[in-house]
């Protein structure tokens, strides 16, 4: 018998609750809604970053699948199964699952500076005193003021290059002023000034 929560053995990851959920279904952009479908709340309780996590629960002759990516230290996210599954309420008779760590880019504030516009864009500024180029940032839905965030997808967009103090202005996909947070920014640096 499997009791939750349960700590998923070498990754820093912890099944917090399995319930029901109602509502559009996150992990495939699709937004479609969906019912009875069964949903993991799934905490980092490492210090170090998850770029991608699966998730498996086991019931009486049924495999639960939960996939999640960017889920920062500390941080929880509330996964929808894989494939739809409905909840059954079934007991639970094992848990297990499988994390690809990551210690960069999870305190994007100490890199890029975030503004909302009023034109459903954003607006990024290099707080950094390097040339950053290549940069992408990972943005999630954040839940009740971010106590989780919805779904395990991770949205990503690419701003380019930045001098340090520039600014850029981008219109990501699927970002929301006021519910999207943005996780995690990668880049690469470089020490001479950007060409255009």
């Amino acid at each position: 018998m499997c009791i939750l929560p349960c700590e998923i053995a070498g990754c820093d990851l912890v099944a917090e609750q399995l319930l029901r959920y109602d509502g559009p279904f996150f992990e495939n952009g699709s937004g479609e809604e969906v019912t009875d479908v069964a949903a993991l709340i799934l905490r980092n309780a490492g210090e170090e970053g998850v770029k991608a996590a699966t998730i498996f629960l086991f019931q009486e002759g049924n495999r639960l699948v939960f996939e999640a990516t960017q889920i920062p230290p500390g941080a929880a996210v509330l996964v929808l199964e894989r494939d739809c599954k409905l909840y059954t309420g079934e007991p639970l008779v094992d848990c297990s699952g499988f994390a690809e760590k990551e210690s960069t880019g999870w305190f994007p504030n100490a890199f890029v500076a975030i503004q909302n516009t009023d034109m459903g864009s954003i607006s990024v500024m290099n707080r950094t005193d390097q040339h950053m180029q290549g940069i992408r940032l990972y943005y999630k839905t954040a839940y009740e003021g971010g106590l989780f965030y919805l779904g395990g997808i991770t949205y990503e967009t690419e701003i380019g290059a930045l001098a340090p103090g520039e600014h850029a202005y981008a219109s990501p996909e699927h970002y929301a002023s006021g519910s999207s947070k943005i996780v995690r920014v990668l880049f690469e640096t470089k020490t001479a000034p950007l060409k255009d």
